[in-house]
């Protein structure tokens, strides 16, 4: 990159430079084509168009992209798999690797398309509430375990197995009196209070 410093003692030379800046007309500038700016349009919203030059096709893709509007089944569709995704279970897990073993819980996170990211912390060997993507999560979960094996000409070779990283127990729902003692328990502790 070059810079160049103009010398400030110099009013000719910036008379000059003044002068040859207004000679530019509006016709000398680069004009973008009709299908460059539909282009640009085009990628804008997410369309694939590469360097197609056809106006007439151009405008029938952004027309199509336009009249995709979210319909009532898809919008219903959403909702069930929130719904279903963000319902609470209560759950107690236990760690299975050897590595989470001295921790005390784990963060955990998890999305979908439709639903956003939704990250907790759940406390190990505790009954817990969490959401039910959360669950399925903390079941796909696997550690590596790395195992010797010699095989018929004598020569080790390393063989990897995935264990599940979670004993995952999903328990109960609370009835309403185990609700209620627990309301009577934090009322007692002001563990609600700010």
């Amino acid at each position: 990159m070059a810079f160049f410093l103009l010398p400030l003692n110099r009013p000719s030379l910036l008379k000059e430079m003044d002068s040859n800046m207004t000679d530019l007309n509006k016709d000398d500038l680069p004009v973008e084509s009709e299908a460059d700016s539909l282009r640009t349009i085009a990628r804008n919203m997410g369309l694939n168009v590469g360097n197609l030059r056809d106006v007439t096709r151009l405008k029938e893709l952004i027309a199509a992209e336009k009249a995709k509007t979210p319909t009532k089944a898809t919008n219903d569709k959403r909702r069930t798999v929130r719904e279903k995704a963000l319902a609470l279970q209560r759950i107690m897990i236990t760690p299975l690797s050897p590595f989470d073993k001295q921790l005390k819980g784990i963060t955990v996170s998890a999305g979908n398309k439709y639903l956003r990211n939704v990250q907790r912390h759940i406390p190990y060997d505790v009954p817990w509430h969490c959401e039910a993507i959360l669950v399925n999560a903390l079941k796909a979960k696997r550690y590596r375990v790395n195992q010797k094996k010699k095989g018929a000409d004598g020569k080790e070779t390393n063989s990897n197995r995935f264990h599940p990283a979670f004993n995952v127990i999903i328990l109960d729902n609370l009835s309403e009196k185990e609700i209620q003692k627990l309301a009577a328990e934090q009322k007692a502790r002001r563990s609600l209070e700010d």
